[in-house]
């Protein structure tokens, strides 16, 4: 879709962390560039703003107790949290919910940090899982994804790829919505808050989808072919 719409788009070989290194170089190149990147140009984090502003709106400006969202760099995480202050600030909701961040047991630098009660995570030296929109083992803005969660009263979890995989399964066959398996991360990981008690049963508890499930239907369907279904 980059090239349908006329842009340029240039593949690079390895993990997200070799595309950045091209980045940088490409970067360095071209002093007309506006870098979109994640934390780099504040209209990442102050666009994510808008889904905290749908979940409040859909909600009739009542404030969920919990929001559970699939979490790489973060930034939608941070971004709502942001959103969520804001609008207590404006007196448009009376409280703010928990944040909690999801991540594949294969690549969990921000549950690791938040485990070990550290303001800063240790990079992921093997990522591996299915989940690609959140492999990121370097997460630069970990800080405030930290301080996010804990401000908040939120917890950091992660599941396994399997765990995942079926719950995207489960939310399509049960709800008829889809998930991508990234999505999925953070439905198995509230399956996983719920059965550590972080939820009491009247909590409104919001899981996040950010990605459109039919793009990674030939994933899902494997997983299920796996099983013999």
């Amino acid at each position: 879709m980059v090239n349908v719409h006329g842009g340029d788009m240039t593949v690079v070989g390895g993990r997200i962390g070799d595309a950045g290194d091209a980045y940088d170089d490409a970067m360095g190149e071209h002093d007309d560039w506006y870098s979109v990147k994640t934390f780099v140009t504040p209209y990442r984090h102050e666009g994510k703003k808008t889904m905290y502003c749908e979940i409040a709106e859909q909600l009739d400006f009542e404030a969920p107790d919990h929001v559970v969202y699939p979490t790489g760099g973060g930034v939608g995480l941070v971004g709502m949290h942001k959103a969520a202050g804001e609008f207590q600030d404006l007196g448009l909701v009376e409280d703010a919910p928990a944040f909690h961040a999801a991540q594949a047991e294969g690549c969990a630098p921000i549950v690791q940090a938040f485990e070990d009660g550290t303001n800063h995570h240790e990079p992921w030296e093997v990522p591996d899982t299915i989940c690609g929109g959140i492999e990121i083992p370097d997460p630069g803005a970990s800080p405030l994804v930290l301080d996010a969660i804990r401000e908040s009263g939120g917890r950091a979890v992660a599941t396994s790829d399997d765990e995942i995989l079926d719950a995207a399964v489960t939310v399509a066959q049960e709800e008829g919505l889809e998930m991508a398996p990234t999505c999925a991360a953070a439905a198995s990981g509230t399956w996983a808050l719920a059965e550590q008690d972080a939820f009491d049963a009247d909590d409104t508890v919001v899981i996040v989808n950010t990605g459109t499930g039919n793009k990674e239907a030939d994933v899902l369907r494997s997983h299920l072919m796996g099983k013999g279904i």
